[in-house]
C-alpha cells in the first residue's frame, strides 16, 4: 500500500479550509499578518480545540480574533504563573542551601558525600554528583565567556578554594535539578525544609516534580491553560479545599473533577508554597485576564477554557479557604 503524503496548503488554501469549517475570517490581510507573527500551527492547531463542536466544526459565529484572544490570554497566564514559580524557586533554593551548608559544610567535597544523602547505590550517587558538577563547570564557563556575569567575589572564591558553596551551584541549577536534589536528601532534612511551608515532606516532593512541569511549559512557551501533568497532586489533606469550593467527585476515577492534574492543581500547590499576599495577587491577576477573555470569546468556548483550567464558578474563593 502506497504511503499517503499530506499535501502542503498555502495560506489561501488554509483560509478556505477554515472558512469551510465555520471560522469567520473578516480580513485576509490581518489573518496573514498574525500567522506570520505567531505561526499557523502554533496559533490555529494549538488553540482551536475549545472552539470546536463534536463534529469538529467551529461554533456558530466564531471569529479568528477569538483564537487570537485565547492565545493572548494563555501568554499572559504564563507570565503571571512564571513570576510566582520563580519567586518560590528562589526561596526554595535558599532554604535548601542554607540548611544543607549549615549541617554538612560549604565546600562541595564536604556536602557532596554519599552519607549526606538518601542514596545507597554508589553508581547512582556518582550520576547524581556528576549532574551538579556540570552546573559548577557551567558557572566557571559563564564567567569566562560572558564577561563577569557573576560577582567578582564569587570567582575569587573559586580561584582560592577551587570549590563552590551550594548556594552558588543553585544559582545556575535548574528547577528540575533542585527537585532531584530535594528528593535525594535524607528524610529528616526534607522534613526540616517542608516545615517552612507547613506541609509534609512527601507532599513537597510531589509538588516540586509537578511544578517543574508547569514551569517548563511556561519557559518553553507551550500551552498552559490546558496542560495536565501525568502524576496527580497529593491532595488527601486538602480535601476541605475541594469540598468548600464545591468541586464535584468524578465517579469514574473516584477523585475530584478538578484540581488534580490541571492548572487548578498548580494553584493549590502555590497556595501552600508562596505568601498569602503573593497568592492573592496572582488570583486577582488571573481573574482580570479571565474577565477580558470572557468579553472576547463566546460562551461555549469560554466554558471549555474554564474546564481545561480546572476552574469551576467558585475557583477564586481558594484565597479564603483555610
Amino acid at each position: 500500500m502506497q504511503e499517503q503524503k499530506k499535501k502542503y496548503l498555502t495560506l489561501s488554501e488554509r483560509i478556505q479550509k477554515l472558512r469551510s469549517q465555520g471560522l469567520l475570517i473578516d480580513s485576509q490581510t490581518e489573518f496573514v499578518d498574525k500567522i506570520n507573527e505567531i505561526g499557523y500551527y502554533k496559533l490555529i492547531n494549538g488553540y482551536r480545540d475549545v472552539f470546536l463542536d463534536n463534529n469538529k466544526q467551529y461554533y456558530k459565529s466564531t471569529k479568528f480574533e477569538e483564537i487570537v484572544a485565547l492565545y493572548n490570554f494563555d501568554n499572559n497566564l504564563k507570565s503571571i504563573t512564571l513570576k510566582m514559580i520563580f519567586d518560590f524557586e528562589v526561596n526554595m533554593k535558599s532554604l535548601i542551601s542554607e540548611q544543607f551548608s549549615n549541617k554538612y559544610g560549604i565546600n562541595d567535597n564536604n556536602y557532596f558525600k554519599i552519607e549526606n544523602f538518601n542514596i545507597l547505590n554508589k553508581k547512582e550517587f556518582e550520576n547524581f554528583k556528576t549532574c551538579f558538577f556540570k552546573e559548577k563547570n557551567k558557572i566557571v564557563e559563564k564567567y569566562n565567556t560572558e564577561n563577569k556575569i557573576l560577582n567578582e567575589a564569587v570567582i575569587n572564591y573559586y580561584t582560592k578554594y577551587n570549590t563552590f558553596p551550594l548556594y552558588i551551584v543553585f544559582k545556575i541549577a535548574t528547577f528540575g535539578n533542585m527537585s532531584i536534589f530535594y528528593s535525594k536528601m535524607k528524610e529528616p532534612d526534607k522534613i526540616e525544609i517542608a516545615k517552612n511551608f507547613n506541609v509534609f515532606a512527601v507532599y513537597l516532593e510531589n509538588y516540586l516534580r509537578n511544578m517543574n512541569l508547569f514551569r517548563n511549559v511556561c519557559a518553553h512557551n507551550e500551552r498552559l491553560f490546558c496542560f495536565r501533568t501525568q502524576n496527580a497532586i497529593r491532595m488527601k489533606i486538602y480535601k476541605d479545599y475541594y469540598k468548600k469550593l464545591n468541586i464535584p467527585l468524578d465517579t469514574k476515577s473516584n477523585t475530584f473533577k478538578y484540581g488534580i492534574k490541571d492548572y487548578f492543581s498548580l494553584l493549590i500547590m502555590l497556595k501552600n508554597l508562596i505568601s498569602g499576599q503573593k497568592f492573592d495577587l496572582m488570583v486577582k491577576q488571573i481573574k482580570k485576564e479571565l474577565k477580558i477573555l470572557k468579553k472576547e470569546i463566546q460562551g461555549p468556548a469560554y466554558n471549555n477554557v474554564m474546564h481545561r483550567l480546572g476552574f469551576n464558578k467558585d475557583w477564586f474563593k481558594i484565597t479564603k479557604v483555610k
